[in-house]
């Protein structure tokens, strides 16, 4: 018996390790996925629709959104009020609706792998405590950082670019197709 329940919390710790390790690749590299996506519908003549863009939904956000709808009281416990932690996200530079659910999930699901990873330390109290508390606030953390990264990103990114964007200007395109051309130079 002691031998299947450690079996079993090694499957489960494998598998949340690995949709952690997903979600945050995943997490990541969207970013750079939104940035392309606006900036072809600037660049672009027709007009889309906003909506057509922004609510895609990948395989990760659907298995996010399942999961939170299934634990929807400690989400919005964790998780407070959306809009502050889409804004927050946004600030970061992740401004799909799906990555509120991916964060949420990596919040609840982080000190439970904290708890899996202690068990296999020696004083299970205190190494479940630490990792609740790294598990719960790491995201946090991690947000921050992200948020302030990008922040000085742009801060060092802006006089180029608005030096960029006179030139541009001075030499006959129009703001759209300036905008366009500073946004590729910057990136």
């Amino acid at each position: 018996n002691a031998e299947i329940l450690m079996l079993l919390v090694l499957v489960i710790s494998v598998a949340l390790t690995l949709f952690l390790l997903l979600a945050t690749v995943i997490f990541f590299l969207t970013a750079e996925n939104a940035v392309d996506t606006r900036l072809l519908r600037v660049s672009s003549a027709r007009t889309e629709p906003e909506d057509s863009i922004e609510n895609t939904t990948t395989g990760l956000g659907q298995i996010a959104t399942s999961i939170t709808s299934y634990v929807r009281p400690i989400r919005d416990l964790i998780s407070g009020s959306d809009d502050d932690l889409r804004y927050r996200l946004t600030l970061a530079g992740f401004r799909n609706p799906e990555h509120v659910e991916i964060y949420t999930v990596a919040k609840i699901l982080l000190p439970v792998l904290g708890v899996i990873v202690a068990t296999y330390f020696g004083n299970l109290i205190i190494g479940s405590l630490v990792g609740i508390v790294v598990g719960f606030f790491g995201p946090d953390m991690c947000l921050g950082y992200l948020i302030t990264r990008r922040q000085d990103s742009i801060r060092r990114a802006l006089p180029d670019a608005l030096d960029l964007l006179v030139i541009c200007m001075e030499a006959g395109l129009g703001i759209d197709q300036a905008m366009v051309r500073v946004g590729g130079e910057v990136k």
